[in-house]
């Protein structure tokens, strides 16, 4: 059977007859291969890409789209336009294959990929391949498919974009080898997926139905820096901020939690994308209850990414402490995020806290509260979490002398110095020794170090850490320590801290 598709498939001639209805002349075919590789056991797929079917199926479909114009041998992505309509290119011809008929297409490939994972996804690393000429052919076919189809258009059309949608999303969910995923990304990138993926999300898509092209469209933001810049240029281009503003009330916490994070990367690879982040969540009244909102999220996940969005938006600079000193609620929801049952979230929210201390005091009276909190994170499971605390707790007394009673009534002093000397992660150590250093700038908090015997205690760390040079019986042994300890953070780093912690207790430094 499989060699009589495949002689169809090279010689039209034996079935040229025009169908009834809407049917292209090879939607039978197709239909008949995409059931029987639903339904048949064994391994169809395989057989389908070794019998030559798989490969001449996808130049036919192609044929139908017309991807290429015949007169310049231009594929459709090397034609930048907005418009729907491409100059250069006729419409699909959709008596050979019709939308029903791609969508057979469309359906198969997501299960032959799904089976032959490793042998498809090299079809997506290389440029103009026939399989990515295709299936990223989004405009012309799409307004064709939307405007011409009557009542079944519009479902049609997005059943496609979702088809496509999950078949680029298999390099980003499988283990494949990196240098193969580069050149995926590289090929996506050519191809324009991204602005093609935005357009269509503004144009075609319900709210419901977003969830898998915004999740691809996580996976590459976060993946690559080039399509970081490309998504920027259509922030400028495209209705970008409607739709993620839209995305932020979807009923679904997986878009919700997915646009968070890619607001979130933008502010923390550059201050220059604050604005644009702030204006997907101002609110039509101005007062960030989107963003509010979120913070009280009923899924953790979307509570965890929104503290470290607001993080982020604090990172550069101190622009969001305005926000944040007028809108206490939105604050006054960071701060119940130290107490939060999830850990994510106490994480995402003691990161926040701390840059909301970082860049000047303005905040410090609104945060007095987070202090008791900020001292039970400093036992918190998490090592990140705890690390984020102590950064915090030294912010708070970088910039005044306003919090220095309350931070020595909660005893941060003791705690710090505790986890400086103690803490198994180096992390957290490093963190804890910047933090006593900040605190140490101001006297009442400095003098409560001396009485704390803090010089004892840390001479004792900067002993156990001094870099030691090798005997030559000890050497080969010491090479598997020193490749420990670069991996996790060299304890000299460690010492290095602590020396210049003892210094400015001494008053030497």
């Amino acid at each position: 059977m499989l060699q009589a598709c495949l002689a169809v498939f090279t010689d039209l001639q034996q079935i040229c007859v025009r169908c009834p209805f809407d049917y292209g002349v090879l939607d039978g075919l197709l239909l008949l291969l995409c059931e029987m590789l639903a339904q048949t056991e064994g391994p169809v797929a395989q057989m389908y890409i070794e019998t030559g079917i798989w490969g001449t199926l996808w130049h036919r479909v192609a044929q139908a789209l017309q991807v290429i114009n015949l007169e310049t041998d231009t594929p459709i992505h090397d034609i930048d336009q907005d418009g729907e309509n491409v100059v250069g290119f006729n419409p699909p011809d959709w008596t050979l294959v019709s939308p029903q008929g791609l969508m057979a297409v469309l359906q198969m490939a997501v299960t032959v990929f799904t089976k032959e994972t490793n042998q498809c996804i090299p079809n997506l690393a290389v440029p103009d391949s026939i399989i990515l000429l295709t299936v990223l052919y989004f405009k012309g076919n799409l307004s064709s498919v939307y405007n011409g189809f009557h009542c079944d258009g519009p479902q049609l059309t997005a059943d496609m974009i979702l088809e496509v949608t999950q078949l680029c999303c298999f390099p980003f969910a499988v283990d494949i080898a990196e240098e193969l995923l580069h050149q995926v990304q590289q090929c996506l990138f050519n191809a324009s997926l991204l602005p093609r993926l935005i357009f269509c999300c503004t144009k075609y898509l319900k709210n419901e139905q977003l969830e898998i092209p915004i999740n691809l469209m996580l996976r590459l933001v976060l993946g690559s820096q080039q399509f970081l810049k490309q998504f920027c240029k259509c922030v400028k281009e495209q209705k970008t901020v409607s739709l993620l503003s839209q995305c932020t009330q979807s009923t679904s916490s997986t878009v919700v939690s997915d646009v968070v994070s890619i607001c979130s990367h933008l502010v923390r690879m550059s201050p220059q994308h604050a604005p644009f982040v702030k204006s997907v969540f101002h609110g039509s009244k101005g007062d960030y209850d989107p963003l509010l909102k979120l913070i009280k999220h009923n899924s953790a996940t979307v509570r965890s990414r929104a503290c470290s969005l607001v993080g982020n938006l604090m990172k550069h600079n101190s622009h969001m402490y305005g926000v944040l000193k007028q809108r206490e609620k939105l604050l006054n929801g960071l701060i119940a995020g130290l107490k939060d049952e999830d850990p994510n979230v106490r994480k995402g929210s003691s990161y926040a806290i701390g840059n909301a201390a970082y860049h000047n005091g303005d905040l410090y009276v609104k945060l007095k509260p987070c202090i008791p909190l900020l001292v039970e994170l400093l036992r918190d499971p998490v090592s990140k979490t705890k690390a984020n605390a102590a950064s915090a707790c030294g912010n708070l007394g970088a910039h005044s002398n306003v919090l220095c009673l309350e931070l020595k009534k909660q005893k941060i002093i003791p705690r710090l110095l505790d986890l400086a000397c103690h803490d198994q992660n180096q992390g957290v150590q490093v963190n804890a020794i910047l933090a006593l250093r900040t605190l140490s700038q101001q006297d009442e908090l400095k003098k409560e170090m001396m009485n704390q015997k803090a010089v004892d205690k840390l001479n004792a760390i900067s002993v156990a850490t001094t870099p030691r040079p090798l005997s030559r019986s000890s050497k080969t042994q010491s090479l598997l320590i020193n490749s420990f300890h670069s991996n996790n953070g060299s304890s000299s780093v460690v010492y290095s801290h602590c020396s210049k912690l003892v210094r400015m207790l001494q008053g030497k430094g």
